[in-house]
């Protein structure tokens, strides 16, 4: 592509509704060119910005200014003339005594006074709020990997681009997908996140981990016991910990009634807060927990500041992430953030806002980690229930997916702007017995307890003693 190559293509529709040239000029005051076109607009480009934009310096042989200082001064125009052919724009750079040539369509697709630049299907993509959507289906796109990568190269030449794109996408939109008929294999999640991303994003349990019952029965985290976790994210004690989509691969999950997975959508949970009890949204957006993380194995000590929900625009906007994990509950005494915090936990467990489903071997669910909390229903250990996990880093994630929809035309389902891509609908027969168990109530003698609910400041106590034991962690 000649010109802004390294970015996502223009839109085919931008390119055909680009009218002809009618005539240019240079307005030397304002260091800016001028075009008219024959549907009678006209759009301004600073020298600076045709500078930095001309299509010769995306080609390999050209050598960029090195400095801002030595672009700008370079980025004076002597004139400027239509081409002869394709009508294009003919700028004449006063200083180095070169010429560009700027399409005219891409010219008209990039106006600044209009409002438009780059496309950038990705970052326009629509969250679509779990509570939007009907109760009765399944709030998870589900994917075969079949048709994902049919000959299971595990490379981009191989796979089936348009279908990585409609993963890609489904989790950026509805926060999750689920890829059915996976090898069961231990390696496949590292080499299915090099197709997603550049490839699994460490911590200190590694760059992929195994969610198990510890066979010596001396588990270092709740993960790997057979009962029950909350709803919680990931990593809240690491500042990349929002910034990551997290993988699970189902090697084996035995057990007929129980080990079911759960996902709740904390980004719907907390935008319905905001409406429906502003006083605890306010207290759940501005009060910032402190999570830590004690790892001798890892010779690390991690702690983090930040609240549960995190505004964009300064603390105003919507809620761009969630953070939340049972961690920072045993040193808490304040009863109005434990009254807050029990509201949005209650919430999460409500049907409109979250979803249990039984893994199968070769299933492989990735959730956005700033927007999902996950957790699990208890299983009974005599049946084996493994889980190979990992984390991507969301950014690359998202670069990923836009190399992806560019490759493909935009022509992904459910990658346009405001498009909903279809989710399965469900029967229950699937879900029938991993039906998200009653939150038990609080109770010293059921330590594994992590419900939240209103406490005295006598319950507060044995609720910090409680939740020090029964620290959650990965489903």
């Amino acid at each position: 592509m000649s010109f802004l190559g390294s970015m996502l293509k223009v839109s085919s529709a931008a390119a055909e509704t680009a009218p002809r040239l009618s005539c240019v000029s240079v307005d030397q005051e304002k260091r800016e060119v001028k075009i008219m076109w024959q549907n009678g607009l006209d759009s301004s480009f600073q020298f600076a910005w045709l500078r930095f934009n001309r299509p010769e310096i995306f080609t390999a042989n050209w050598e960029h200014e090195t400095a801002l200082k030595e672009a700008l001064q370079k980025s004076a125009v002597s004139s400027v003339s239509v081409a002869s052919e394709g009508g294009g724009v003919v700028v004449q750079w006063q200083t180095d005594g070169q010429s560009s040539l700027f399409p005219a369509e891409q010219l008209w697709a990039f106006d600044l006074g209009r409002g438009v630049r780059y496309r950038d299907p990705v970052g326009e993509l629509d969250r679509v709020l779990w509570n939007s959507l009907p109760v009765s289906g399944d709030r998870i796109p589900k994917f075969d990997f079949r048709e994902v990568d049919p000959r299971e190269g595990y490379s981009l030449e191989t796979a089936n681009q348009k279908q990585l794109a409609a993963v890609s996408v489904a989790v950026l939109k509805y926060g999750c997908a689920r890829v059915s008929n996976c090898p069961v294999e231990t390696n496949h999640l590292a080499r299915l996140g090099r197709l997603l991303s550049s490839g699994l994003r460490p911590s200190f349990w590694g760059t992929d981990y195994d969610v198990l019952a510890d066979p010596a029965g001396q588990p270092a985290n709740l993960a790997y016991t057979p009962t029950r976790i909350p709803f919680h994210t990931d990593l809240p004690y690491n500042s990349f910990g929002s910034e990551l989509v997290q993988m699970l691969h189902c090697l084996d999950n035995a057990d007929p009634e129980g080990g079911g997975s759960q996902l709740a959508d904390g980004v719907a949970a907390a935008e319905f807060i905001r409406e429906a009890d502003p006083e605890a949204f306010q207290v759940l957006s501005t009060t910032e927990m402190t999570y830590d993380y004690f790892a001798p194995e890892a010779a690390m000590y991690c702690t983090k500041k930040t609240p549960v929900f995190v505004l964009g625009g300064g603390g105003t906007g919507r809620v761009e992430r969630v953070v939340f994990n049972h961690r920072p509950l045993a040193g808490c005494e304040d009863l109005e953030v434990l009254g807050a915090l029990s509201k949005f936990a209650d919430i999460l467990e409500r049907p409109e806002f979250s979803v249990t489903f039984k893994m199968q071997k070769g299933d492989m669910v990735l959730f956005d980690n700033s927007r999902l909390l996950h957790g699990r229903a208890a299983w009974r250990p005599v049946f084996r229930r493994h889980l190979k996990g990992g984390y991507l880093c969301r950014d690359e994630f998202m670069a990923r997916c836009r190399f992806l929809v560019h490759t493909s035309d935009g022509e992904v389902g459910g990658a346009e702007k405001g498009k909903q891509c279809p989710y399965a609908e469900t029967s229950g027969k699937e879900e029938q017995g991993d039906a998200a168990p009653s939150p038990p109530s609080f109770s010293p003698s059921h330590p594994q307890s992590c419900a939240l609910k209103a406490l005295s400041v006598e319950e507060s106590g044995k609720w910090r003693l409680k939740a020090m034991v029964s620290s959650s962690g990965t489903p």
